[in-house]
């Protein structure tokens, strides 16, 4: 059996999150807990845990659960992803500080950042032509330090090494066009994050499909794969396809019985976000999934060959997945799948104590019991 990129997973201090620590991780991992409880920030975490000096992946994480708009700084979102207590003993409460274990090389993360102002530079044309706004304020911005450190591997061995080892700067100013890198420096691991929402726009669907196929190997069946998955829950298709679209990218569609050739926003929600699950899988083998609402759109009807397939693909390609739910049905559904290897499942209920995390942890069995024998409600 292949090594997990996480065994342990530590979050000192992100977003409103403090002490938060996930222990024996498995396979697949649900996050429960009542809402607000930091189940989403624990993903965005992981995120920047797993791919730190990513600048694209900061700004990603940052504007996820923002709707873009023209009056919102372009610095506060990044700047609600450090720590703001009003009150706190920490001689810097505004840090990021994240760590983890595994087979994944990387074991920290800290991330800090100052506020600054400027004059003089090119700014974007107002939105609105009448706003008599002046000119003559400073720009507003945020310098955001990352400092990333992570083991190396020698003889076989992963073994700690220095702190700073690898640092990189972000410099967020509002009112300009600001550009993020998307080179990716050590330490990094494969990863996606599939949001509730990630499957309306066709392009994350159409971009892991392709990188799947890219990666397919000569034994292995991806494309008749995913037709397999999709067929479990609309029998009438038969074929999916891809063909080029631009210098880069690729269009996806759909053969089916009783509307022909279909591209796939005009499926329902649920086909598109089965098909967006079972592609981003094999785009990151080797790596981590990231799913917001493991549930959402998925009919009760189609959980239990869904989530079947999640747990088959994510062992043929050695993914490792965490999934948040509020469902039952869709805890249910895990068990279900998870019925000969309870022990490749961990849940976590997540809940607050005087602003700390307080972490239950439920392995496969005991969730199993709890579930099953029991009846006891886990969310």
């Amino acid at each position: 059996m292949n090594e997990l990129p996480l065994n342990s997973f530590f979050v000192a201090q992100f977003r409103g999150l403090r002490d938060l620590r996930l222990e024996g991780l498995g396979r697949i991992n649900l996050l429960v807990g009542a809402n607000n409880a930091g189940k989403t920030s624990t993903l965005d975490a992981l995120s920047l845990f797993c791919r730190p000096l990513d600048l694209a992946n900061w700004r990603e994480t940052a504007r996820r659960r923002d709707v873009k708009s023209s009056r919102t700084p372009e610095t506060e979102p990044f700047k609600w992803l450090f720590p703001q207590f009003a009150a706190s003993n920490d001689p810097a409460p505004h840090r990021i500080w994240i760590e983890g274990s595994g087979a994944y090389a990387g074991r920290k993360v800290i991330s800090t950042y100052d506020e600054f102002e400027e004059f003089g530079q090119e700014r974007l044309p107002l939105a609105d032509p009448d706003d008599t706004e002046e000119d003559s304020d400073p720009d507003r911005g945020l310098k955001i330090s990352i400092q990333a450190d992570y083991a190396q591997r020698i003889n076989g061995n992963l073994l700690p090494t220095a702190d700073g080892q690898n640092t990189a700067e972000l410099r967020i100013v509002d009112n300009r066009r600001n550009t993020y890198s998307t080179a990716v420096e050590d330490p990094s691991i494969a990863s996606a994050f599939i949001s509730p929402h990630s499957h309306r726009t066709t392009q994350d669907t159409s971009w892991y499909y392709g990188r799947a196929i890219e990666q397919e190997k000569i034994n292995e069946t991806f494309t008749a794969d995913v037709l397999e998955v999709m067929q479990r829950i609309d029998k009438d298709v038969s074929e999916i396809n891809a063909a080029p679209k631009g210098k880069t990218g690729i269009s996806i569609s759909v053969k089916h019985r009783l509307t022909g050739r279909t591209p796939i926003h005009a499926f329902g929600d649920g086909f598109q976000r089965a098909l967006l699950i079972a592609s981003s899988i094999p785009a990151v083998r080797n790596g981590v999934l990231l799913i917001d609402e493991l549930e959402s759109t998925l009919h009760v009807s189609v959980l239990d060959s869904v989530l079947s397939v999640l747990k088959w693909a994510a062992e043929k390609y050695n993914v490792q997945v965490f999934a948040t739910t509020h469902s039952l049905e869709a805890v249910d559904s895990v068990l279900k799948a998870f019925d000969n290897t309870p022990n490749d499942l961990c849940a976590y209920r997540i809940n607050r104590d005087n602003g700390k995390a307080l972490v239950t942890r439920y392995p496969g069995l005991l969730l199993n019991d709890t579930r099953r024998e029991m009846g006891f409600e886990i969310r």
